[in-house]
């Protein structure tokens, strides 16, 4: 009940948290927010617009499906006043106003970027609220007068101060290359099959020779379907986001102490199982995270499912820096606290 924000005229407006997708997707059937409050409330509930997974925030519901239609098409046709609040590396100006179009690069995952030749039209007003010189972030205020994918992840991204933890968008690649190389190197890993596998192939000694320590110093090669991909970078790391819901598997090498086992793992937040290592506790740690695995109730021989761990996801790989905070639609003005990683005093 602390999700419920207003309950009236047969409007619900739920203050989302984040990573709980609206509605079935994926791997995600009953563990989403219209399967959860139908359930508690006892009745169906229909949606008007969307929240990306990983945001939090308004989300406004209705119980009526002719309703529905009618506020879906406000959110359509521009007529809602939208502000969300967002936390972005560096000292993001006092004003922007950004104004440029927005294409998806990949219908399939919901990948997005800035292209001016094809892009749809999209513009965002940003205002900086703080600037934290301890953390180098600023706290914006993103007001969208569309409403495109992505669209304030991706105008923050392209003018250099994307939100730290966005598992797309905050990539080095993004600012390192050109929209056009990006999307070119998307389209040459993303599209060449439906099917989308990755293959990490690596190999570890613990006293390589002379010629077998050169190699690995070589990148890791990166194989989607049995084809090389000419930048691991861009194509390992982006497919295995949280929206990749039916990425097979990834295979590679989890190091235990100085012997290193063939494993396979998955899970949300694993970008490069190259640098997983196994713990004494049978734990996997990544970096300065430890991810649990998830216990298996049955185990079949010989069957590629069961042979693959999967691993409970960190909390810091549940959320991104961006919230609803303030809709204002069909005579209604709909606001929410203020989400758990800002800061009271940021906010004037």
């Amino acid at each position: 009940k602390q999700w419920y924000q207003r309950r009236v005229r047969g409007i619900l407006v739920v203050n989302k948290p984040a990573s709980f997708p609206i509605h079935t997707t994926g791997r995600f059937q009953y563990n989403t927010l219209l399967k959860t409050l139908e359930l508690r409330l006892g009745y169906k509930l229909y949606t008007c617009h969307r929240l990306d997974r990983l945001t939090s925030g308004i989300i406004v519901l209705l119980k009526n499906p002719t309703k529905a239609k009618q506020f879906a098409a406000l959110f359509r046709d521009h007529e809602v006043a939208k502000a969300y609040l967002a936390l972005c590396a560096g000292r993001f100006p006092d004003t922007l106003g950004c104004s440029e179009p927005i294409q998806r690069v990949c219908h399939k995952l919901g990948i997005c970027h800035v292209n001016r030749e094809h892009g749809k039209p999209a513009h965002t007003d940003i205002t900086r609220l703080h600037y934290d010189k301890e953390s180098n972030t600023s706290l914006v205020l993103c007001k969208p007068k569309s409403g495109r994918m992505h669209q304030i992840r991706v105008h923050l991204a392209h003018h250099g101060h994307p939100i730290p933890n966005d598992p797309i968008y905050s990539r080095e690649n993004w600012a390192r290359k050109s929209t056009t190389e990006f999307s070119e190197e998307l389209s040459r890993a993303l599209f060449a099959t439906d099917d989308i596998k990755i293959a990490m192939e690596t190999s570890v000694k613990p006293e390589p020779a002379s010629d077998e320590a050169s190699k690995e110093n070589e990148p890791t090669e990166a194989v989607l379907c049995g084809e090389p991909i000419s930048n691991p970078d861009i194509s390992a790391e982006l497919l295995s986001t949280e929206m990749i819901d039916d990425v097979k598997k990834t295979e590679d090498s989890v190091s235990s102490g100085e012997q290193t086992t063939p494993h396979r793992v998955s899970g949300d937040g694993i970008k490069k199982t190259s640098e997983i290592s196994l713990t004494p506790s049978g734990d996997f740690l990544l970096g300065d995270k430890i991810y649990k695995p998830i216990p298996q109730l049955s185990r079949e021989p010989g069957c590629p499912e069961c042979e693959t761990t999967r691993l409970a996801p960190h909390p810091d790989d549940l959320f991104i820096y961006l919230h609803a905070i303030r809709y204002e639609l069909a005579g209604g003005v709909y606001t929410s606290a203020l989400p758990p990683w800002c800061k009271r005093e940021w906010v004037p």
